[in-house]
């Protein structure tokens, strides 16, 4: 991604509850200047002491942000803004006055890696677009087959990565399409209207789709009617509650967003290969008895950490199972694959990525030996 994309990001992100984005900016830029420059005198230690006290306060501004708005993702939003833009100042300033060698260039090196990481999750992450492969194999299959997933494309402008991820996807040649969801999210219904109509004419253009088919379930931004729009004209099978289709060596079973999310759901077995496909992986806790079972939602948090994983998951999985790393083997020779998907949460959420890169899976699919 571009410096000027990631800042009209930023900018699309700030469009939500403009006056309390201000007012927490002003009010954590003032808490700073006072705290940094109240007696008495800046030394090592209190300026730790300091930094601690500004970050406690940066978080109470955002959870009564999150009080006033009703919206914990522009909480969460504010909290990076505080984590990437005041603290390197802050970080910097501290550098500068410090007198002791060791504080000043501990807190120059705060200010920089925060400045990189910045650089990375804002810019660099979001469009770094990679392929995860994987192969599952079962004695239900009689010959090989290749599924491509494409989670959570989650577009508020029809750009180039978006495309990228399409063209990839059918680069790979596949022969069924499997996509778990969250497609064009924008907050009216005339905006998505003419941004599904540009993302289907390209879909047409391309020749999206697959020998086997497209599988298309709902997510949780196909929240009014219409969304159907993005797939008309495509060979594509959309759910919007648990169905189950055969075609070909397969049995697809697709699910609307209220089954996905369901740890309670029962699925039976079939005699073919069985994918199912649903929108949060919740489903995967109950006793779904599909070999391949696909879901997106996570994003893999986005933002995960050394040793702690992601930070959000916004499901009931288990934090390993959400993060999207890896294919997760279940009892009974069962597959899940939750993927991190290709886009970002848009609307009032920071628009980054951070050790957590997009993809597009490609599963094979292959007769047992």
């Amino acid at each position: 991604m571009s410096l000027s994309a990631a800042l009209d990001n930023v900018v699309a992100s700030l469009a939500y509850h403009k006056p309390v984005w201000a007012l927490f900016h002003c009010a954590l830029g003032a808490t700073g200047v006072w705290l940094l420059r109240r007696r008495p005198p800046l030394d090592a230690k209190s300026s730790v002491l300091r930094a601690l006290a500004w970050t406690v306060a940066a978080l109470g501004y955002a959870a009564l942000a999150a009080l006033v708005t009703g919206n914990p993702f522009f909480a969460i939003n504010m909290v990076a803004h505080a984590v990437f833009i005041h603290a390197p100042v802050i970080a910097l300033y501290l550098a500068v006055r410090l007198s002791a060698r060791g504080a000043k260039a501990a807190w120059a090196l705060v200010a920089v890696a925060l400045v990189a990481i910045a650089v990375d999750a804002f810019v660099i992450e979001p469009t770094s677009l990679t392929v995860r492969r994987l192969t599952v194999q079962s004695a239900k299959l009689t010959r090989p087959l290749r599924a491509v997933v494409l989670a959570d494309l989650q577009f508020d402008r029809f750009d180039e990565h978006t495309r990228s991820a399409l063209r990839l996807a059918m680069a790979e040649r596949p022969d069924v399409l499997l996509l778990p969801g969250d497609y064009a999210q924008l907050p009216n219904a005339r905006g998505a209207a003419a941004l599904r109509r540009e993302a289907n004419a390209f879909l047409r253009s391309i020749r999206f789709g697959a020998p086997l088919g497209i599988f298309v379930v709902e997510g949780n931004v196909e929240w009014e009617p219409g969304w159907e729009a993005l797939f008309e004209g495509l060979d594509a099978q959309l759910f919007t509650a648990q169905r189950r289709v055969e075609t070909g060596d397969l049995v697809v079973t697709g699910m609307g967003l209220r089954e996905s999310g369901s740890p309670s759901l029962t699925i039976a077995s079939e005699p073919r290969f069985h994918i199912a496909i649903g929108h949060a992986p919740d489903f995967a806790l109950g006793d779904v008895r599909a070999d391949l079972l696909v879901a997106g939602h996570t994003h893999g948090g986005q933002v995960q950490l050394p040793i702690v994983g992601p930070l959000m998951t916004l499901s009931a999985v288990p934090r390993e199972w959400a993060a999207g790393n890896r294919e997760v083997r279940l009892s009974d020779g069962r597959t899940l694959v939750v993927s991190r998907g290709v886009g970002l949460e848009r609307g009032a959420a920071p628009r980054l990525r951070f050790r957590c890169k997009p993809e597009v899976v490609v599963i094979e699919l292959r007769p047992a030996r």
